[in-house]
């Protein structure tokens, strides 16, 4: 028989493992846990977002080579002399050059009016003066005139879509003329237009170079040309 010495003596030892066991059991601690807000953590969105260049418009240049060749040698009649630009082109990109359309997203003028752009080329005057190979530095004013200059504009077919494009003209003084433009809202973000100018000129009949057997140079008007946006 177990005595009443021993049976309090397992009582409370169970009573001991119990409480022993008490506070592992409490996350909170030993108090009771407070209501209200509690810091969760904080952050801050990021993201990245690419933004093409802004567009603009250019223009290869249309007077690089202005060389003007005749066929055969001058003997006083009228003699055609003619040359031409090569390819030029007119654009609206990002900044870079192309020969080629732009994909549309190339630029962009984000939230403001496309501008709108204008070619126009001007001369100053027509005169054109020989120098002879027999006589160098020395202008000829035998072999020297006021003539005329004409400009053809060959655009090519399928391209330059908005443009509104000038056939050419011939001009026999000073004077200017428009070779293509394009309106504001006809702007995008890759306007393009290829073609080339043909130039031409005639030496008059009737003149009496100083110097025969020999090569002329003929340094004839200054063409500017110029590219207008608005």
């Amino acid at each position: 028989m177990i005595s009443n010495k021993n049976r309090i003596g397992v009582i409370v030892g169970a009573l001991l493992v119990a409480f022993g066991m008490s506070p592992a059991m409490n996350s909170f601690g030993n108090e009771l846990a407070s209501t209200g807000p509690a810091d969760a953590g904080t952050g801050s969105f990021t993201a990245s977002v690419a933004v093409p260049p802004w567009c603009g418009w250019s223009q290869t240049p249309a007077a690089a080579d202005l060389t003007l060749t005749g066929d055969g040698l001058y003997i006083g009649d009228a003699y055609t002399l003619e040359g031409s630009s090569g390819s030029v082109y007119a654009y609206v990109n990002g900044g870079s050059s192309i020969t080629a359309e732009a994909a549309s997203d190339n630029c962009s003028w984000f939230d403001t009016t496309p501008y709108a752009a204008a070619l126009n080329m001007a001369l100053s005057d027509v005169a054109f003066e020989g120098t002879s190979d027999a006589n160098p530095g020395v202008v000829d004013t035998d072999f020297s005139w006021d003539g005329n200059l004409t400009f053809t504009n060959n655009f090519d077919e399928g391209s330059c879509t908005n443009f509104t494009t000038g056939a050419g003209a011939e001009l026999t003084t000073a004077g200017d003329l428009d070779v293509w433009s394009v309106a504001s809202g006809d702007t995008t973000t890759n306007n393009f237009c290829s073609y080339s100018i043909t130039y031409g000129s005639t030496i008059p009949a009737g003149l009496n170079p100083t110097y025969g057997d020999s090569t002329y140079t003929i340094a004839g008007p200054t063409l500017t040309v110029t590219l207008t946006t608005s």
